[in-house]
């Protein structure tokens, strides 16, 4: 049997009665990359032109909802006297740390970031 593993750029190819074993093996280490790469939390890195942007923001990315209530918090007065609660926060991509948008801090917090990379095995690939 012909095991031909490929994460691109690079292809292996193996052969031999413990093959199975060999790619049984190989994926274990490649889990073991992957997972220290999806544990990363690299900080927030904002350019002053997007800490503008998010200043002006009034909807939710993620809802599109309006980000600032009547309520009773962290207090603004608008033009028209109102007091108004601010619900923003600066969401990012904790893998790369640039600044994605203006979100709900509930709406931040229920945005996942993908723990698993999918393995995909084309049964062309396997030859026997």
């Amino acid at each position: 049997m012909i095991i031909i593993i490929c994460v691109n750029p690079i292809i292996k190819k193996y052969y031999g009665e413990d093959c199975i074993n060999v790619f049984v093996n190989h994926v274990i280490e490649l889990e073991k990359k992957f997972k220290q790469l999806l544990n990363v939390n690299i900080p927030l890195r904002m350019t002053d032109e997007q800490e503008k942007k998010f200043q002006k923001e009034r909807k939710c990315f993620y809802c599109n909802k309006s980000l600032y209530k009547l309520a009773e918090g962290p207090l603004e007065k608008n033009k028209t006297g109102h007091v108004w609660f601010i619900d923003k926060v600066r969401d990012h991509n904790h893998y790369n740390g640039k600044y994605r948008d203006s979100t709900h801090n509930k709406c931040n917090l229920n945005a996942k970031q993908n723990k698993f990379v999918p393995l995909e095995i084309d049964k062309k690939l396997i030859l026997i």
